[in-house]
């Protein structure tokens, strides 16, 4: 069924690449991390992030590796001047997929955003970290 997914991940019609991702999200298999990364980190300047990058976002959390960091901490850390608020709410997303993963590196990428964030940015952060010290 993996293999079935990762192909559907070239198809043209979005609605099919989306439910591809959160399939392959939801078996949490590590053979589409690099996959799952590549459309996870896609972003346009000027408009929200898609659907499919958003789930992309969450398939990495939810398979929960620690490959999944390095692409959703890029995310977390990115900062841009134009379609700021469209690119909160991936960072606000990487954030909740790095708390998934559990790491210390996914834990550092946090408390590092967190200090130079504010607003729904700091908020999640905050919640992420404080959840950690109650597990």
């Amino acid at each position: 069924s993996t293999a079935v997914l990762i192909a559907a991940l070239e198809e043209e019609e979005e609605s099919l690449v989306s439910q591809a991702v959160i399939s392959l999200g939801m078996l949490k298999d590590t053979q589409a991390i690099d996959l799952l990364g590549k459309i996870a980190l896609k972003r346009d300047p000027f408009s929200e992030p898609k659907d499919v990058v958003k789930e992309a976002i969450k398939a990495l959390g939810n398979i929960g590796d620690e490959r999944c960091v390095p692409y959703l901490a890029n995310i977390l850390s990115r900062k841009v001047w134009l379609g700021k608020k469209a690119n909160e709410e991936a960072r606000v997303l990487a954030a909740a997929a790095l708390g998934m993963t559990g790491t210390p590196a996914a834990y550092t990428a946090i408390e590092k955003v967190r200090d130079d964030s504010s607003g729904d940015l700091f908020n999640a952060c905050k919640r992420i970290l404080d959840g950690r010290t109650r597990r």
